[in-house]
């Protein structure tokens, strides 16, 4: 497996990810903000808060690259339409733990407002942005990985070998 290809594939991202919410935060189509959310587990909400929001979210990205990374060396194929249906999966995951979010965050009402399963407490479009942006993900990771070491094209002849 390409590890250090996935691992910041996947922070790069978490960063493309934090700067479409910010957009879209600047045109009042959404509310959600990662880096927020992780950083005042520990902290009350300001910049603080956002740094380390934000440096939890781009090594969880890196993480779960790894994961996409995994993924695609088992399918032995990688690639943007891959990555978003994998995007998809992730979403329905993160949507659904956001929903419990408030027992186990301890900012939840006084720092930020729970977000609610798949962000539906922030509107219908926060849904909607949630799923954008696991797909822009999912579709970075697949086309940063490239082709998999283990792929039928033969991990020799793609190293150059």
């Amino acid at each position: 497996m390409k590890a250090n290809r996935a691992f910041f594939g996947g922070m790069f991202a978490a960063l493309v990810i934090t700067g479409l919410l910010a957009l879209g935060r600047l045109l009042g189509v959404t509310e959600l903000n990662f880096s927020m959310l992780w950083g005042t587990f520990a902290t009350r909400p300001d910049m603080n808060a956002w740094f380390i929001g934000e440096t939890l979210h781009l090594f969880f990205g890196g993480l779960i690259g790894l994961a996409y990374g995994i993924i695609f060396e088992r399918l032995r194929r990688a690639g943007p339409l891959l990555g978003v249906g994998i995007g998809l999966a992730q979403f329905l995951v993160i949507g659904l733990l956001l929903g419990v979010l408030d027992v186990v965050h301890p900012g939840i009402g006084t720092a930020v407002e729970a977000p609610g399963f798949f962000a539906v407490a922030y509107g219908f479009d926060d849904v909607i942005m949630l799923a954008l942006v696991h797909m822009v993900f999912g579709s970075l990771n697949g086309a940063l990985y490239e082709q998999p070491l283990h792929s039928t094209t033969g991990a020799a002849e793609y190293e150059g070998a």
